[in-house]
């Protein structure tokens, strides 16, 4: 996973959308003023002073005291959806498709976010989304929250591996029956934080569900947890190379390169940008500004 986070303490920008200061606050909290003039004195938008103050009467504050703003993410495109020849075989059992590993990458600017999801019998998913900000632990979610789709919790036990030890916190809590509204304003996407606490409510008390934490990548088990974090974490890292050229990861080339296994083939990321930009991968210049970076829907 790239750290990029810059998210998990207070915005030293008033304007950033992160939080609200306490001093904010103060000003948003005197009734009398309309909340156009209140906007105007701090440099926010009359809307999102008005969400301010209803969050206010309803005591939605974080756990330092300190007002978040949700912040909406537009997915950039549906996820793509692949098999893995190396990781697949012929037997694959039950187990396998229980076991699941996730990672994600999170651009400079904070608002740009990949993630991947791969499943020890071979199936993959990379995905992408857009947000005024977020962060590496709130992009783990999104891809645990995609990683519910593909490994239903039927009976079965189910393993999701992340590299994040903030992300598996979050859904240990919400697993608990922990509140949505108690995570740490660090994260900031309410829908997908909604949808995780809801996906788990049939497995609290049951233990069908475990999230842990990955010791690292290198492993010759493809198929054990670290190896498959570590397939996860080079799949990231081309989902974010996608989105930085501009190249429709729905091209074939681009498919044929992924299922091919041509990312997967050194732990070492200064490898892996020459794979990318060999004759005949997808970062050799030709796919370069074929994606137009539709948005397909919106959420908290």
């Amino acid at each position: 996973m790239d750290e990029r986070d810059g998210m998990n303490g207070r915005a030293s920008d008033s304007r950033s959308g992160m939080l609200w200061t306490p001093e904010e606050l103060t000003v948003v909290a005197q009734w009398d003023l309309r909340a156009a003039e209140v906007g105007r004195l701090l440099g926010r938008s009359r809307s999102a002073v008005k969400a301010a103050r209803w969050r206010l009467r309803h005591e939605q504050v974080g756990e330092s005291g300190v007002m978040r703003e949700w912040m909406s993410v537009r997915y950039l495109r549906k996820p793509l959806v692949m098999k893995l020849p190396f990781l697949a075989r012929g037997n694959a059992s039950e187990g396998d498709k229980a076991e699941i590993a996730v990672d994600a990458s999170v651009a400079a600017d904070n608002q740009l976010a990949t993630w991947a999801v791969v499943r020890g019998d071979g199936l993959a998913v990379l995905g992408w989304y857009s947000a005024q900000q977020t962060n590496s632990a709130a992009a783990e979610l999104e891809a645990i929250k995609s990683a519910f789709s593909y490994g239903a919790l039927n009976g079965s036990l189910l393993t999701i591996t992340t590299d994040s030890d903030a992300a598996a916190a979050v859904v240990s809590h919400l697993a608990a029956g922990g509140n949505v509204e108690t995570v740490s304003e660090g994260f900031h996407h309410q829908r997908t934080l909604t949808s995780i606490a809801r996906m788990l409510k049939p497995a609290q008390g049951k233990s069908q569900l475990r999230v842990q934490v990955a010791e690292g990548s290198a492993s010759a088990n493809k198929r054990s947890p670290e190896g498959l974090s570590g397939v996860a974490d080079r799949l990231a890292w081309v989902g974010m190379r996608l989105a930085a050229d501009r190249i429709d990861p729905a091209h074939p080339s681009v498919r044929r390169w992924i299922e091919s296994g041509g990312f997967n083939r050194s732990r070492r990321r200064d490898r892996l940008r020459k794979a990318w930009t060999r004759p005949g991968a997808p970062g050799d210049g030709r796919l370069d500004g074929t994606w137009g970076w539709r948005v397909e829907s919106e959420g908290q």
